[in-house]
């Protein structure tokens, strides 16, 4: 379980944009810190079920 927990530390210290959405709905599953920085969210929660690609072009 380390191992997994290890990885999500990765990807939210990056210094680059990483997210992820489920591949047959399109909702966001998974944004980083400076990800969810860009767009002026405060938290995972507040991009989570949306619809990817909706989202990104009202921005």
């Amino acid at each position: 379980m380390k191992e997994v927990k290890d990885i999500w530390q990765f990807f939210e210290n990056m210094n680059e944009y990483v997210y992820a959405t489920d591949i047959e709905t399109h909702e966001i599953v998974y944004m980083n810190r400076k990800t969810l920085q860009a767009y002026g969210l405060q938290s995972l929660e507040d991009a989570k079920g949306k619809n990817a690609m909706k989202y990104y072009r009202k921005h």
